[in-house]
């Protein structure tokens, strides 16, 4: 699915979200790209790939419980030191520069 939250208010966005989340919940495999995520949707993903412009690679996992599987991966990283200037969706768009 290519941004399928664009354009929707956040309860339409959540309720597409959830309608997603149960299809996946019956054991299919959804591919779905999203930008700009609120943090319940963002959460709402079971596995995250993250890419650097350019298409590099950056993590591909998990997210844990609250994100603590990313959070975890990128607390060895110099960069997660300044992640508290930022947000946790703006600390992902610095990343991916």
């Amino acid at each position: 699915m290519d941004e399928p939250t664009t354009g929707l208010d956040a309860r339409a966005a959540a309720i597409v979200m959830r309608a997603v989340k149960n299809v996946a919940e019956t054991g299919r495999t959804i591919v779905c790209t999203i930008h700009q995520p609120s943090i319940d949707i963002f959460e709402a993903f079971d596995e995250l790939v993250l890419l650097k412009r350019g298409g590099r690679m950056i993590y591909t996992g998990p997210l844990g419980q609250h994100s603590s599987h990313v959070i975890q991966y990128f607390e060895v990283s110099v960069l997660y030191k300044k992640m508290s200037q930022f947000s946790f969706y703006d600390f992902f768009n610095v990343l991916t520069k």
